[in-house]
């Protein structure tokens, strides 16, 4: 479960960042987030005998970029944002 506290806390499970790996959201506390999920890396806990097993991670990011509000999307392989196309 990824949480993010503050003025306006959010929490998204894991399971609903799976479905949705890219989430634009707006004023989490004072800011606009985006948050990139991504289901196949290795986990951090896994003990010696079951090293490759596998769990999302998620990384937060704001979506303010010199003063430009950015939205992202998801395609097969890439991650863009919709109002400069860069991925």
């Amino acid at each position: 479960m990824l949480t993010i506290d503050g003025e306006n806390p959010v929490a998204y499970l894991f399971s609903f960042l799976d479905q949705s790996p890219v989430i634009n959201d707006d004023k989490v506390g004072d800011e606009d987030i985006v948050a990139f999920f991504n289901n196949g890396t290795f986990s951090a806990f896994n003990d010696r005998s079951d090293s490759h097993q596998t769990s999302g991670s998620v990384t937060v990011f704001s979506r303010l970029v010199d003063d430009q509000l950015l939205t992202f999307e998801a395609s097969d392989s890439s991650i863009t944002d919709i109002e400069t196309g860069s991925y």
